[in-house]
């Protein structure tokens, strides 16, 4: 099975790729993983065959093409949900938790401190943990609490990254203003892949 592009890719072989739905059926999004890659790098070879019919035209008269979205879903650098067998019965992987927080330090004074995270590249496997009560900790894979206005010194952001077979939000981003989050890709995120609120 082979998939053309029109721009060349970086990717290798055995690295995995995600190719989204044309139909209203969001299932039919599928993952795939990288037989050979062209040495023009304009065509992928895939290791199997594709379960359903992922459409690709061009709109006569205009220059709009129509195609499923392919993205990477593999990075050299992976956070992993500690995986064990029941973990899909549970729901239940990692969370990363961007905010502030206090303490008091030997003279008793108060301390506050704000965090800050520059994820670029990484893929998140499993984030978040599924939950449907009321607390405030929220169980999503990336929170980001509580930074208010975005801060250039100290930044704050989410680039490049894949977040795939997750069981909560992917990002969730709360009382924080103008975090840059561009160029992801989500793949299997219960609830929404990006979360904001107040």
């Amino acid at each position: 099975m082979n998939i053309f592009f029109f721009f060349k890719v970086d990717w290798q072989p055995n690295e995995q790729i995600v190719i989204t739905t044309t139909s209203f059926t969001a299932t039919q999004t599928e993952i795939m993983t990288i037989a050979t890659v062209s040495l023009d790098k304009l065509t992928l070879t895939l290791t199997s065959y594709l379960k359903y019919t992922h459409v690709s035209f061009i709109q006569p008269n205009t220059t709009i093409r129509i195609a499923a979205g392919v993205g990477l879903l593999t990075r050299n650098v992976k956070v992993i949900g500690a995986e064990y067998p029941q973990q899909d019965a549970d729901l239940y992987g990692f969370s990363i938790q961007v905010t502030d927080y206090s303490s008091y330090d030997s003279n008793g004074i108060l301390l506050y401190y704000k965090g800050y995270a520059r994820l670029t590249n990484v893929e998140f496997v499993h984030p978040g943990q599924f939950f449907r009560g009321t607390s405030d900790d929220s169980t999503y894979g990336i929170i980001i609490s509580n930074l208010g206005a975005y801060d250039y010194v100290r930044t704050t952001y989410v680039k490049s990254c894949s977040f795939h077979h997750g069981y909560s939000v992917g990002i969730g981003i709360l009382s924080s203003s103008s975090i840059p989050i561009e160029s992801n890709i989500f793949y299997g995120s219960l609830d929404s892949a990006i979360y904001l609120g107040m």
